[in-house]
């Protein structure tokens, strides 16, 4: 390890009880990072839920931010005040503005863990994430992508993680609460979307393919449990409506997702009880297909993108056109192919996976990700003192001589 400990100011954007994917990051990593370099070294950013007050969480600070977005004024105090010496910024960063300029000016050394969610990147999208002392990818597409970029400063690709002690396969007749909560039986063909109510995750599509495979196949008797904001990007509610889902659907409690969401334990239990989990979209990771392979449930997913590095059951999907009215493009599945999803794996209904569950707490338990993180981070800072990225405090003694007034002989 280097000689100067490293002192992080960790950025994911949500507090440690919000039951999201960036949420669920900063509550396994977080305290592996600081098992091992010590929780006074650690300090968590994190706006949301999280405002106007400096929390302890199990001893480590979990610092307030401005607005719910990935950078705000107070990150770069918040650096400066505890003498951080990395910012280690996870997430969206293609909108990024403060943090970039703050490393051009050398203020911060900052590390980005990203992820890559589009295709055809325009050249300003360079500039956005050049100044990162080095570049991890989420998964090993995006590296593949930040190296066709030109990138200099690509890490090999450190997948978000999974808590198997959490994520493992149920039977579901055990969870006879659930299934009802949820609207789902034995005699239904239970389907479960998890994604936030946004145009990018494409649940329009996702639903207007239920619909199709509702027609094709009446006697499935289909049932969907949508876990999502209802009234954000797009008044889903409306969707449901006008496709005439209503019948079929249950949603979550608004009201508890926000006050952030259900515990980790809740979630598994419903992705047990599903007989599909449907994440067809173009994910910068795609946490719901993991959980889905984590219980041994099938997923279906986009071709083009991480969906099939993070997949060992399931069907993939062909992308159809791209969708060319955000600032980047991404690709778009057309409902029909998804609907054939549906009729597919609806006729291998009841089989689970052995070998998913196996395969993903090998690979993606959160011990095994702290570790590679460990190697990046100090591997950052050996590089910090190599090449002079930082001043090192000169000694007491060195300082007490600074004092002394010295006579030089003429």
């Amino acid at each position: 390890m280097a000689k100067a400990p490293p002192r992080i100011l960790f950025n994911a954007k949500d507090h440690p009880a919000v039951a999201s994917g960036y949420g669920i990051i900063t509550k396994h990593l977080v305290p592996r990072l600081a098992d091992r370099y010590g929780k006074d070294n650690v300090l968590v950013h994190a706006p949301v839920f999280n405002r106007d007050r400096i929390e302890d969480w199990n001893g480590i600070k979990i610092l307030p931010g401005l607005t719910s977005g990935f950078e705000d004024d107070l990150l770069l105090q918040h650096y400066k005040k505890y003498q951080c010496n990395m910012l280690l910024q996870v997430g969206d960063w293609v909108m990024l503005k403060q943090i970039p300029t703050w490393a051009a000016r050398d203020e911060i050394l900052w590390v980005q863990w990203a992820p890559f969610d589009f295709v055809n990147p325009p050249p300003w999208v360079k500039d956005v994430i050049r100044l990162a002392l080095k570049v991890v990818p989420f998964t090993q597409y995006a590296e593949r992508q930040f190296r066709a970029m030109g990138l200099t400063t690509v890490e090999p690709a450190i997948w978000l993680g999974i808590e198997p002690k959490i994520w493992f396969p149920q039977d579901r007749r055990r969870l006879p609460q659930v299934m009802t909560a949820l609207g789902f039986a034995e005699d239904t063909y239970n389907i479960l979307i998890v994604q936030a109510n946004q145009v990018r995750k494409n649940v329009r599509e996702q639903l207007e393919a239920i619909k199709l495979f509702r027609q094709s196949v009446p006697e499935a008797k289909p049932r969907l449990y949508l876990h999502s904001h209802m009234a954000q990007e797009r008044a889903l509610d409306l969707d449901l409506k006008e496709l005439g889902l209503e019948d079929i659907t249950l949603t979550v409690d608004q009201y508890v997702l926000a006050c952030g969401g259900l515990p980790e334990e809740q979630m598994a239990g419903m992705f047990n009880c599903a007989d599909v989990v449907m994440d067809c979209c173009f994910e910068g990771f795609g946490y719901s297909t993991l959980q889905a392979q984590a219980v041994g449930v099938p997923a279906i997913i986009l071709e083009e993108g991480p969906g099939p590095e993070l997949t060992r059951f399931g069907i993939q999907v062909p992308a159809h056109h791209l969708d060319r009215n955000a600032a980047v493009q991404k690709p778009v599945a057309d409902p029909q192919h998804i609907a054939q999803a549906l009729i597919e794996l609806y006729q291998q209904r009841g089989v689970r996976s052995d070998l998913s569950p196996r395969w993903v707490a090998e690979h993606f338990n959160w011990d095994t990700i702290a570790e590679q993180w460990f190697r990046v981070i100090e591997d950052t800072m050996q590089m910090r003192e190599t090449y002079s990225l930082y001043l090192p405090q000169p000694s007491a003694r060195l300082q007490q001589r600074a004092q002394e007034l010295v006579e030089l002989p003429s």
